[in-house]
């Protein structure tokens, strides 16, 4: 008679495949759900946001031009682009309220994955708002301004975000132009010694004249 196989052997065979099953069974799962992960880390929109950053008063003048500095972020993965900027720019001071106008740019700006990107946007102040501005500029560096009726349209390739609001919830300081520096004694002198000899070649000039009349006579 033949030897035959124990019946042990047939049952640790079978439950090494059912071992091997679920383990492949588990790591099937474990690759489905990062990959979830990862699409939902990489793919679900995020909501951009716009601030204002700052910006500058312009050359003293009428109209007086102000220059608003935007900060447009994506946290997005991919890129999102931004169009249709409107918004209205005021300060306010012991007097109340000074509009200094209004002001939109079509775009459109298209910021990169995970960047950020800073535009100006120039405003033209009315004339008794730009007198207002030069006079508070000329005994302080800046000035506090704030934000109106601020939206923007923001886009991308896998979701329309629609109309955003503008984050300015305390304002931001906008630089004001320095002051001229004054003259220097060198240049002082210069034009005092320009003026002598001015004078001096107007006097020599003179005696010749008479000179020349005395001799006619």
């Amino acid at each position: 008679m033949q030897p035959t196989a124990p019946a042990h052997v047939a049952i640790d065979i079978d439950e090494q495949r059912r071992k091997q099953k679920k383990q492949a069974g588990f790591s099937l799962c474990g690759i489905i759900a990062l990959v979830v992960v990862l699409l939902l880390t990489f793919l679900i929109p995020r909501n951009p946001s716009i601030e204002l950053s700052g910006g500058e008063v312009g050359l003293s003048g009428v109209p007086l031009y102000v220059n608003a500095s935007f900060r447009f972020s994506n946290r997005n993965f991919y890129k999102t682009t931004f169009t249709n900027l409107h918004f209205g720019l005021y300060t306010l001071s012991d007097t109340g309220v000074g509009v200094i106008g209004d002001a939109s740019f079509e775009g459109p700006i298209e910021v990169k994955a995970r960047h950020h990107k800073i535009i100006q946007v120039g405003i033209k102040t009315a004339k008794g708002s730009a007198l207002k501005i030069n006079d508070y500029c000329k005994s302080h560096p800046s000035i506090l301004m704030f934000l109106s009726n601020a939206t923007v349209e923001a886009t991308s390739e896998y979701r329309d975000f629609g109309t955003k609001g503008v984050f300015s919830p305390y304002g931001a300081f906008f630089m004001c132009p320095p002051p001229p520096p004054p003259p220097s004694s060198s240049l002082a002198s210069d034009r005092v010694e320009e003026q002598e000899e001015e004078g001096e070649e107007e006097k020599v000039e003179m005696k010749e004249q008479v000179g020349s009349e005395d001799g006619g006579n």
